[in-house]
């Protein structure tokens, strides 16, 4: 033993270094931080190295295998129809919607105020098309264009549960609604359908008129705030006495007033399902439109609730419209607020709802409508009318005392 310590001394005064460490060219000790080299043979790091990394591999392989889609995240899209719209993403390159996917298996889908538009629009329909689950699907303010009608016809073609359909609030125009109609008149389980606010005009009207005709059980279609005008209200009023499904049509905030009212109401007057009917803000005033609206009141024997509020009728006007309340007994609502009918107007409408003993009319709205002094508001009006609403219907204590006949059991006005 002594004779090894000599020669480790030896060893260590000839080199000036320390057994293992590592030393540069010079014989000096290397200074950059390595581990000392331990003496033995030599090893083959890299071959270490990916020996265990295949081990971790294998490893993670066997989990795999026996992990069960049960146990992955929430986040993770395993449905049929998910799969569906992330392939049809990639393949056009959009970025899939979150919500979309989070509520795919709920019967009501709104989509409102997404940014769909022209790309992402195939995708949704790809995907909605084998859906079994939605009923109600609402894409209201979509950027949807007329570049998307074939994408919806498909999913219109395909889909068999939908019943309910909001479209409002995008840019489709006339240039898609051959197709659009065509494919919505074939469908056998369509009930609603909302259209308001687009940019149809006159040349959209033929085709909704057929949709309105020929739909086997569509029955609440809106129409409000588009370019519909006096042709149109030819093309519809054609479609009504046809219309056996539908039971409310909303029309309001166009252009109808002209001479296709009478074809309108020509149609009206045969129409035997419709009950609700909304013709706000059309322009039908002063008095244009007013006699034929008269007509189709004493010949219709349905129709439940009319809106005319906004369409500046007159005295005159009013004069006219009333004599169909003479006779007509169905009608439960009638709107005429903001109408310029003064004292005159207002006078001949209610007279004319008293004098009709069968008159059935339990709602009135004369709102905004100022008549003589601002003393008084009518709140409860007679015979066969529940209230008028809202009450601020201005009318003077003299002019109800006057003009107007208490009935018996009248509960008479506040």
């Amino acid at each position: 033993m002594e004779e090894e310590l000599e020669e480790i001394k030896d060893t260590m005064e000839k080199n000036d270094t320390v057994p293992g460490l590592l030393t540069d060219e010079s014989g000096r000790p290397n200074d950059t931080g390595d581990l000392p080299r331990s003496p033995g043979p030599s090893v083959d790091v890299p071959s270490v190295v990916d020996e265990g990394l295949e081990v971790l591999n294998s490893r993670e392989k066997n989990n795999i295998k026996h992990t069960k889609v049960d146990e992955f995240p929430n986040n993770w899209f395993t449905d049929n129809a998910q799969l569906v719209y992330i392939g049809e993403c990639r393949s056009s390159n959009t970025v899939p919607s979150g919500y979309y996917l989070r509520h795919l298996g709920n019967e009501a889908l709104s989509m409102r105020h997404c940014v769909i538009g022209t790309r992402g629009i195939h995708p949704f329909c790809v995907s909605m098309c084998s859906n079994i689950v939605i009923t109600t699907l609402d894409l209201t303010d979509t950027w949807l264009s007329d570049e998307c009608v074939p994408d919806l016809c498909l999913m219109f073609k395909e889909n068999t549960t939908i019943t309910n359909l909001n479209l409002s609030e995008n840019r489709l125009s006339s240039k898609c609604a051959e197709n659009l109609c065509d494919v919505l008149a074939s469908s056998t389980q369509l009930e609603k359908l909302d259209l308001h606010q687009n940019l149809f005009d006159d040349g959209a009207a033929q085709f909704f008129g057929e949709l309105i005709a020929t739909s086997l059980k569509l029955a609440y279609i809106n129409l409000s705030h588009n370019h519909l005008g006096s042709p149109s209200a030819i093309h519809i009023g054609r479609a009504l006495p046809q219309a056996n499904s539908l039971f409310d049509l909303d029309l309001s905030w166009n252009r109808l007033g002209g001479p296709g009212m009478k074809q309108f109401c020509k149609g009206l007057g045969e129409n035997k399902y419709l009950k609700t009917l909304n013709l706000a803000a059309n322009g039908l005033g002063p008095k244009v439109g007013c006699y034929e609206l008269a007509l189709a009141l004493k010949l219709n024997k349905t129709l439940r609730s009319l809106e005319l509020s906004d369409n500046r009728i007159s005295a005159e006007g009013s004069v006219l419209l009333s004599k169909g309340m003479y006779v007509n007994s169905t009608l439960n609502f009638l709107g005429m607020a903001r109408n310029p009918m003064q004292t005159a107007g207002c006078y001949a409408i209610l007279n004319g709802i008293l004098k009709n003993s069968n008159c059935g009319l339990q709602e009135l709205d004369l709102q905004v409508t100022s008549v003589r002094d601002s003393e008084t508001s009518c709140w409860r009006p007679q015979v066969n009318l529940c209230f008028i609403f809202p009450a601020r219907l201005i009318i003077s204590r003299y002019f109800l005392r006057k003009n107007l006949r208490f009935h018996s059991g009248a509960k008479g006005f506040k």
